[in-house]
């Protein structure tokens, strides 16, 4: 069972799909999409950023926003291929929603970013070692050992410091 949602496309005509792609759109069955253009579900814009060159499969993975049946827009990770089947040359692509996975990668870097702020903005010297050196300092903790940058103290064994 694919855990991607795959869609089949005549131009731009749904033709055929899995079941994870119905469910990934919020349908449920085949009839509500087939016929359909795939513009309903992808902008024309995000449609662009997946490439379909001829005989290449799969293709390097980009992000897409879609809408799912109720509006509801989603993230998702998009590679497209060609086949050549009765004649004629298919668009095959390839969709693995990733929304849940980009809303904590950047709840992480926010957090990243406001830990480091706290750090390097305490009033507090605050030191990682090492091994007992110095790998991280932040101003404060400079300052307080009465060095210019951060750079001169790296690697400093701490002890010398504790006398």
């Amino acid at each position: 069972m694919a855990i991607e949602g795959i869609v089949f496309l005549d131009k731009r005509e749904i033709i055929d799909s899995n079941e994870q792609f119905i469910e990934l759109i919020g349908y449920s069955n085949h009839q509500d999409i087939i016929g359909r253009n795939i513009i309903e579900f992808i902008d024309n814009s995000e449609l662009l950023k997946i490439n379909t060159p001829k005989n290449t499969f799969p293709q390097k993975k980009n992000e897409v926003v879609a809408k799912k049946r109720d509006g509801t827009i989603m993230l998702l990770e998009a590679s497209s291929g060609k086949i050549h089947q009765q004649g004629k040359d298919i668009d095959v692509l390839l969709f693995y929603e990733i929304t849940q996975r980009k809303k904590t990668e950047i709840a992480l870097e926010q957090s990243t970013e406001r830990y480091k702020s706290l750090v390097e903005n305490s009033p507090n010297g605050i030191f990682i070692l090492v091994n007992n050196q110095i790998k991280f300092v932040n101003n404060a903790g400079v300052e307080l050992l009465e060095y210019e940058v951060e750079d001169d103290l790296y690697d400093i064994e701490f002890q010398r410091f504790c006398r």
